[in-house]
């Protein structure tokens, strides 16, 4: 889930709160996501901010970096990447489908790659290099509960 999740919904409203503008997006192209996130991006122009909701399937690469390149144009760059990806499927490893493995690894894995790799890109192109700017890449608490996907996400992304 991108950023109407619970965690990235309440960074993206204290951002904007403490004067940033910001762009939210979906962690896939579905409707109910892409309505909730517009919802969001309400909640933040409702503070004076300017805000952008962006439905991305996050798990393919290049839709990533069209949609990073067309939110650092429209607000003039990008100071800060959030990610606080959290895709789970709760199963033992012995009865976790390929597709739901796959799922949970672009979801929690990919996807981290995907916009931090389009972000740095569009930092680093800044011509101020005293601060291109920070990513910050939230990592959600493990449950008791868990599959051999998410753990190897995780563990990916903190190895990172």
């Amino acid at each position: 889930m991108g950023a109407s999740g619970e965690t990235a919904s309440a960074v993206a409203i204290a951002c904007a709160e403490a004067g940033a503008d910001v762009a939210v997006t979906s962690a896939t192209q579905d409707a109910d996501e892409a309505f909730a996130i517009r919802r969001l991006a309400k909640r933040i122009s409702d503070l004076d901010r300017r805000s952008i909701a962006e439905a991305v399937d996050l798990s393919l690469g290049t839709n990533v970096q069209v949609a990073v390149r067309q939110i650092a144009k429209q607000l003039g760059g990008i100071d800060v990447l959030v990610v606080a990806a959290d895709v789970r499927v709760v199963k033992p490893a012995e009865r976790l489908s390929d597709s739901e493995w796959a799922r949970v690894l672009n979801g929690n894995l990919s996807a981290v790659f995907y916009a931090c790799r389009a972000a740095a890109r569009e930092m680093l192109s800044k011509e101020d290099a005293t601060d291109r700017g920070r990513i910050v890449v939230l990592l959600p608490g493990v449950e008791e509960e868990t599959s051999a996907a998410y753990a190897a996400a995780r563990a990916g992304i903190s190895w990172a």
